[in-house]
């Protein structure tokens, strides 16, 4: 092309050689903010997130720290796999790669059980109790069939040999006895019932 065309270009055609600076301007911009942004970021740079189930929370802090992360106690729950106060879940998991600075979750094992309110499920069937303990968190339940005319039915409760009462507080480990009844036994009235219906049909 012919130099005098070239540098004649901008006065011969203003508004196409605005319009080209702008596009080539435009252009440069975006890929300086991307550029920045990358940096701002650390584009391309993780760091291997630490197996911390089964350390003490100190010791997951401190690992945590010294690998640039932050850390915060998401949860506690009772495991009797790890000692009282031991990592026992956490999010990222171990070996995700993550960027720095990130918080990691950790769930920690309590010292003691859970305790909740024991419901109410005597008359309940034994597949609906069940899935209100259940529903609760008590994981260790155990059925017994006893002799009884209410078949399936739960007739009794009891915890490390002991009665239930309902509203009382239990740790969620207890180990749960649901007395359920056969069925096939006749309901015998009680005698005593039976007189004072008679005394108030006599008079």
């Amino acid at each position: 092309m012919d130099k005098k065309k070239i540098i004649g270009f901008p006065k011969n055609h203003p508004i196409l050689f605005n319009l080209l600076l702008i596009v080539v301007a435009f252009i440069v911009l975006v890929n300086i903010v991307l550029f920045a942004i990358d940096g701002f970021t650390c584009h391309g740079e993780y760091v291997v997130v630490p197996e911390l189930k089964g350390k003490t929370l100190n010791a997951a802090e401190l690992e945590i720290r010294e690998n640039g992360f932050k850390c915060e106690i998401a949860d506690s729950t009772y495991n009797n796999s790890y000692e009282p106060g031991a990592v026992v879940d956490q999010e990222p998991k171990a070996n995700s790669k993550v960027k720095a600075n990130r918080t990691i979750y950790l769930t920690i094992n309590a010292v003691m059980p859970r305790k909740v309110a024991f419901p109410k499920v005597l008359d309940m069937s034994s597949r609906q109790g069940r899935a209100v303990l259940e529903g609760l968190g008590f994981k260790n339940i155990r059925i017994d069939t006893v002799a009884s005319p209410y078949k399936e039915l739960i007739v009794g409760v009891s915890a490390d040999g002991k009665e239930v009462m309902p509203g009382e507080r239990l740790p969620l480990t207890v180990p749960v006895v649901l007395s359920i009844g056969s069925g096939g036994m006749e309901v015998v009235a009680d005698s005593i019932a039976t007189d004072s219906l008679m005394m108030e049909t006599i008079f």
